[in-house]
């Protein structure tokens, strides 16, 4: 209640310096009364006539266990007479505790208010501070004129030289400055470099596992590169003997990669078709073998597939590839005697996981 009627204090102070300010004598224009009822601007003072005959009168509206009609009129007539004041307040309660609408009418000017409190003891006291308040006579202010600062201005100094450099005149149609690089399209060509591990099948026994190195050109719409590939070696059984063929393959990759727009950068999809063939060599050696061979059979293979770039850095991305197709070439060993040891398989599959650096 004590910070409450601290704050109606300052709202007094702020009542008062809201007048417009008028020399001293000067008289206040007449203003027809106001009702109590009247919607205006909360705390805004409206003049009224001092020398008109008023009526004061006192009505408190407010639930059970509040304070009473004649307790609250009590409390004004010990501030202010009431003749002076006409003073309306309706009081309800609220989830958090008691509002009031207020309507406070006085020979000085009427306003409305809200008041909330979780006490409706400390909202009665509130209103009885804003009637003390209205109540009051409002001070004058007398008018004061500042006298104008002079202000000096020196004269300029005369110097020996004015030397004036114009500013170059804009060129007409001269093109804008070029962005920043960060901000700059990626449109030209630029050599790239890549390395990956090869993961996948269809091409040596069980599971073909290797490294793939390439070189190339990258430009917005698409990457070209040519590279190279090793498959590690495997080992397939001879049926029925005590005999092994071990074999590796290598050969040579030729990517084409259209890209596929994305809202990023960061991210670039691409779609590639490539073409692999080099040469499947094989090594024939065990027990039932009378001297140990090796030989080599070419192999080609055609296969497409998506590929995921994430760029880490300007110049550094990790690619992720998948390809899938088949072998247009796929010769076998045959060991005399003992029949076709092993030959890839009419479909391939591999996976290509490695990073690939773009220059300049």
């Amino acid at each position: 209640m004590h910070s409450l009627a601290a704050m109606l204090l300052a709202a007094q102070a702020e009542l008062v310096a809201a007048g417009e300010p008028v020399a001293a004598g000067d008289p206040v224009a007449a203003r027809e009364p106001i009702g109590v009822g009247d919607a205006v601007a909360a705390g805004e003072p409206v003049p009224t006539s001092p020398t008109r005959a008023f009526s004061g009168a006192v009505r408190w509206d407010a639930p059970q266990g509040c304070p009473t009609q004649a307790e609250v009129e009590a409390r004004i007539a010990a501030r202010v007479p009431i003749e002076r004041v006409r003073v309306q307040a309706r009081v309800a309660a609220s989830g958090e505790g008691f509002a009031a609408e207020v309507a406070i009418e006085s020979v000085h000017g009427s306003s409305t208010r809200t008041l909330a409190s979780p006490s409706c003891e400390s909202v009665a006291d509130a209103l009885v501070l804003l009637t003390h308040v209205a109540a009051e006579s409002q001070p004058t202010y007398a008018r004061i004129t500042l006298p104008a600062p002079e202000l000096a201005v020196e004269p300029p100094q005369p110097t020996d030289e004015l030397s004036v450099r114009p500013r170059a005149a804009a060129a007409v149609g001269a093109q804008p400055p070029p962005p920043p690089r960060a901000d700059r399209p990626r449109s030209r060509a630029r050599a790239t470099i890549g390395i990956a591990a090869i993961v996948g099948a269809g091409t040596l026994p069980r599971l073909d596992t290797g490294v793939h190195g390439s070189i190339g050109i990258a430009a917005r719409f698409g990457r070209a590169e040519l590279g190279a590939l090793y498959l590690a070696p495997q080992d397939a059984a001879v049926k029925g003997h005590d005999a092994s063929v071990r074999m590796d393959a290598w050969g040579v990759v030729l990517r084409l990669c259209p890209a596929i727009p994305l809202p990023t950068r960061r991210l670039q999809l691409s779609i590639c078709a490539a073409a692999s063939g080099g040469s499947l060599r094989g090594t024939a050696s065990g027990n039932d073998l009378a001297v140990t061979r090796r030989g080599g059979q070419p192999w080609v293979r055609a296969t497409a597939g998506p590929e995921l770039a994430i760029e880490v850095h300007r110049r550094v991305l990790l690619v992720a590839t998948f390809e899938g197709g088949g072998h247009v070439v796929r010769p076998g060993f045959v060991i005399a005697g003992h029949g076709r040891v092993w030959a890839p398989q009419r479909w391939a599959a591999h996976g290509l996981v490695g990073m690939q650096v773009r220059l300049p």
